[in-house]
């Protein structure tokens, strides 16, 4: 359990950008579930029969997104500044999407 939730977690998921997640938890759940679908939104919807029938339902939800940070200002000398939250900056990792098709990975230990 400990190994998929550090795969898991390791997985780019700022919200509106929630892809690589649904990709890797259709692949995990589909061999345990009834039926898939992901609806309009990207909601990935799963569902299992028990195995007796007792008229009891479980819904189990949760958020494939995780927060992200905003560039508010590029300065002359080239740093960026965020609209940030300290609880997220003690990561200590940013990974910067310029485009789809482009990913770089800053690294640091002091966020000012």
């Amino acid at each position: 359990m400990r190994e998929l939730l550090e795969r898991l977690c390791a997985l780019n998921a700022v919200s509106s950008w929630e892809d690589e997640v649904r990709a890797f938890l259709l692949a995990e759940v589909e061999p345990h579930a009834d039926r898939l679908r992901v609806d309009a939104l990207g909601n990935l919807i799963a569902w299992k029969k028990g195995r007796k029938h007792t008229g009891s339902k479980l819904l189990l939800t949760a958020h494939m997104d995780e927060v992200g940070l905003m560039i508010r200002q590029i300065t002359d000398d080239g740093y960026l500044k965020f609209d940030r939250n300290e609880k997220i900056m003690k990561k200590k990792r940013l990974e910067m999407n310029y485009s789809d098709m482009l990913r770089q990975e800053i690294t640091g230990t002091d966020w000012r």
